[in-house]
């Protein structure tokens, strides 16, 4: 029992017991303690478990992310939902923002990848969405506005992930922005890029942050299957007794990748993947150009 390593919440954990009870596996403590969950936000972290427990533990790893993140696999569960909740949030803006004529900002959570911010301002109508794979320049996010209110739109919503970064910032070396952040006057990005719209501009700027509600709520009925689906195949994997991979989901179909492939990896918005053009081809501004 002492050799059961978790990293669960409450949802995790009944996940894995309705899982092993679902395939009719009837496994003892000992047996249990073999298979490490560890449904970490951070891949990093998966690389010194997968070196320490490579010879003394089997591990099993869950594609559970809301960020989508995760190296090696098409889709993580949770992404969905928390694009609906992040979405939901948009759309609920698009009212006050066109009857008040401002400028609103709504942040979405993605520290390190903008998938989430990405996939939630294209589903509202974000008419500017700034990611951290792509540094924004604060004049280029102000003549995106202006070219707005100059074609007749008298408000303009963007969808900020709390990780963007403007163009000056990315120059910095890690130690120096690091030295700055410590001075950091504001909440959060998205009260930074409201301060400067409005020092530099006529227009004023509201801030909406869903936060911690695009992590909880019940799942949409996409991650239901979705969870089911990659819960079939880990019952499957661990009747067999295979261990050392992360259940995955390529090109429509649930797969096995081995551990090694995945840990200290994470899946990033390329600036010149097709999503990004598409939705520079709609009109959206990314801040950059």
């Amino acid at each position: 029992e002492e050799n059961f390593v978790a990293n669960l919440d409450d949802t995790w954990i009944t996940f894995i017991i309705d899982l092993l009870d679902k395939v009719d596996m009837q496994l003892s403590l000992d047996e249990l303690g073999r298979v490490l969950f560890s449904p970490k936000q951070d891949l990093k972290s998966l690389q010194p478990i997968w070196t320490f427990n490579a010879d003394n533990s089997s591990i099993l790893y869950p594609n559970f992310d809301i960020d989508n993140d995760l190296y090696g696999t098409d889709m993580t569960f949770g992404f969905q939902s928390a694009v609906n909740v992040a979405t939901d949030a948009i759309d609920c803006i698009h009212t006050t923002a066109a009857s008040h004529g401002r400028v609103f900002i709504v942040e979405v959570m993605g520290h390190k990848v903008g998938w989430l911010t990405l996939n939630a301002g294209m589903a509202g109508g974000a008419d500017i969405i700034l990611i951290p794979e792509i540094p924004y320049d604060i004049d280029k996010v102000i003549e995106a506005i202006e070219r707005r209110h100059q074609n007749g739109s008298k408000f303009t919503i963007l969808a900020v992930a709390e990780g963007a970064i403007s163009k000056e910032d990315a120059a910095l070396s890690k130690k120096e922005y690091k030295e700055k952040m410590k001075k950091y006057p504001y909440p959060s990005v998205s009260y930074e890029i409201a301060d400067k719209i409005q020092k530099k501009s006529k227009y004023e700027v509201r801030v909406t942050v869903p936060g911690h509600t695009q992590r909880g709520g019940s799942p949409c009925p996409y991650d239901r299957v979705f969870a089911s689906r990659l819960g079939s195949e880990a019952g499957k994997l661990i009747m067999n007794g295979e261990y050392g991979f992360m259940v995955g989901y390529k090109n429509r179909e649930i797969v096995k990748v081995p551990l090694e492939d995945v840990a200290g990896k994470l899946k990033y918005v390329s600036p010149d993947s097709s999503i990004i053009q598409e939705a520079k081809m709609l009109g959206i501004s990314f801040g950059d150009e």
